[in-house]
C-alpha cells in the first residue's frame, strides 16, 4: 500500500543517511504518526488493529524501518514478514505492506527501498503498489505476477459435476491432515480468512480466500493456492465450498490467457514479486491483504 511518490531515479541527490532503522517491538507510538501522515484516510485505530493482527500470526522478524532526518522521522516502510517451509527447507518471505516518505525527502525512496530488498534468499512482494511504486519496483528487479484478475459467479459453477471428480473440504476434514500447510491454514481461518483443502483423487493442496461484501454480495479472493491453474479447472467444486457459506463470486489473480469461457477478466490490480516467481502460484498469506483486512 504505497503513496503516489514521484520518484525520480536518475536523481542525483546525495546518499540515504543512517537514518533508516528497524521499528522495534513496542515501537507503535513512532511509527503510527508517520503512516498517518502517509495515509490520512487510516485512523490510528486501523493500524493497531493491523498490528495486533500481525502479532497473533506470530510473526517474525521487524515490523518494518523508520527513515529519520534531522532529527524527524520522515518515511516508514512496513515489512510483514513470514516463512514457508518447502521441499528445500523454509524461505522468509517479505511483504512490503506500506510506504510513505514525507515531500522534500523522496530522493531518498529509491535508496531507502533498495536497502531493505537485498537480503538473500529472501521472497519479497509488493501486493499494492502505486502506478509511481511499480515504476521503481521494475527497477529494482521486482517482476509482475499477474496481468489483472479473473472473475467467476459461482452459482452456475455450483451446479456443474467436477470432471475430475475433485471436492473441497473444511480443515475439520480427516484430509486436511494431509496438508503440509496445515499450520498456515489454522492461523489465517483465526484470522477470519476461510481455509480449505481441495482433493484430486490422491493429491490434496491448501485453499485459503479471504472474504468480503462488494456491491452487495459476498465475494471471495484467493489468497493462498499451489496452483491457480488447478483452482480455475476445479471451479465447481470450489463454487459448491464457497456457495454453501453464502459465498457468490471468486476471484482469482491471474492473466487474461488464464480467463475460462464462463469467466470475466479485468486488467489492473498487478502484484510484484523479487526473489523467486513461480506465476502459477498464489501467495498473499500473511500480507496486508489480510493482516490489514484491505478490500484489493
Amino acid at each position: 500500500m504505497s503513496t503516489n511518490l514521484a520518484f525520480q531515479l536518475e536523481s542525483q541527490a546525495p546518499p540515504v543517511s543512517d537514518g533508516l532503522r528497524p521499528i522495534p517491538d513496542g515501537g507503535l507510538d513512532e511509527a503510527i504518526p508517520v503512516l498517518r501522515r502517509g495515509f490520512p484516510d487510516r485512523d490510528r485505530r486501523f493500524w493497531e488493529r493491523g498490528f495486533a493482527r500481525l502479532g497473533a500470526a506470530r510473526r517474525s522478524g521487524p515490523l518494518g524501518y523508520l527513515l529519520r532526518s534531522r532529527g524527524e522521522d520522515v518515511g516508514v516502510l512496513l515489512t510483514f514478514r513470514s516463512e514457508r517451509l518447502g521441499r528445500e527447507g523454509r524461505t522468509a518471505t517479505v511483504n512490503l505492506a506500506g510506504w510513505y516518505v514525507a515531500p522534500g525527502h523522496r530522493w531518498q525512496a529509491p535508496m531507502m527501498l533498495r536497502r531493505v530488498v537485498t537480503e538473500r534468499e529472501t521472497v519479497f512482494t509488493d501486493l499494492t503498489p502505486s502506478t509511481s511504486v511499480e515504476r521503481l519496483n521494475t527497477a529494482l528487479g521486482f517482476e509482475t505476477c499477474n496481468e489483472g484478475r479473473v472473475v467467476t459467479f459461482l452459482p452456475p459453477w455450483a451446479a456443474l459435476p467436477s470432471p475430475s471428480g475433485a471436492g473441497v473440504v473444511g480443515l475439520n476434514h480427516p484430509a486436511a491432515a494431509q496438508v503440509a500447510e496445515g499450520d498456515l491454514l489454522e492461523r489465517h481461518e483465526a484470522l477470519g480468512c476461510v481455509a480449505a483443502v481441495l482433493r484430486e483423487g490422491d493429491r490434496v493442496s491448501p485453499l485459503l480466500f479471504r472474504v468480503a461484501p462488494r456491491m452487495g454480495i459476498r465475494h471471495a479472493n484467493l489468497i493462498y493456492a499451489d496452483s491457480r491453474q488447478g483452482v480455475l479447472a476445479n471451479r465447481a467444486a470450489i463454487a459448491r465450498f464457497l456457495v454453501a457459506r453464502g459465498v457468490l463470486a471468486l476471484t482469482v489473480d491471474g492473466d487474461r490467457a488464464d480467463c475460462p469461457r464462463g469467466s470475466l477478466f479485468r486488467t489492473g490490480r498487478c502484484r510484484f514479486r523479487k526473489g523467486g516467481l513461480d506465476r502459477d502460484r498464489i501467495d498473499y498469506a500473511f500480507s496486508e491483504l489480510v493482516l490489514l483486512d484491505l478490500d484489493t
